[in-house]
């Protein structure tokens, strides 16, 4: 792999990162967890992030995140706050899609 073509995946990895860093700094985890965070370029120039281990209860908060936003992205807004509330929202997740099934 040429210098450049490290740089450019380094960019990468580094960018993503960041991005994550930011998020998880806005969930509210610890410095220390948001700091283990690493960028990472493969010797045939694939960028990726080294999450590291991470505590059980900061992935959890991480997952819930994660289904809140794809949740949010998927359903009307009217719908949104029930299922962001709902300590099931795997579950609540596929009463609405039943729900929006039947209405067409």
């Amino acid at each position: 792999m040429d210098m450049q073509t490290w740089r450019d995946s380094r960019r990468r990895a580094e960018d993503a990162t960041e991005a994550i860093q930011a998020a998880l700094a806005i969930l509210g985890l610890p410095e220390a967890t948001v700091a283990s965070l690493r960028p990472v370029v493969t010797h045939s120039g694939k960028s990726y992030v080294d999450l590291g281990m991470i505590r059980a209860d900061h992935a959890e908060r991480m997952a819930e995140a994660i289904r809140t936003a794809i949740i949010r992205a998927h359903f009307p807004p009217a719908l949104t706050p029930c299922v962001c509330l709902a300590p099931q929202a795997d579950r609540a997740l596929g009463l609405l899609r039943r729900s929006q099934a039947d209405q067409v």
